[in-house]
């Protein structure tokens, strides 16, 4: 069994996503919106809208606008 759904949306979680879990084999749908994540999303190939990603101000990079390099 692998997991196919990953809906973590207002659970005021922090820190950066993990690139292991947005390139899960199997994840069909995936929203972490309305969190404090951080950094840059990590490359995927599942299809996930930008909508998934919103609320998080520290979060950039695709299917967010870049990151600002300092």
């Amino acid at each position: 069994m692998e997991l196919t759904k990953l809906l973590l949306s207002r659970n005021k979680l922090t820190g950066a996503i993990p690139g292991k879990v947005l390139n899960l084999k199997k994840l069909r749908e995936f929203d972490v919106s309305g969190n404090r994540l951080s950094g840059k999303i990590p490359p995927h190939k599942a299809i996930i809208p930008a909508s998934a990603f919103w609320g998080n101000p520290g979060l950039c990079g695709a299917p967010l606008p870049p990151c600002k390099h300092s």
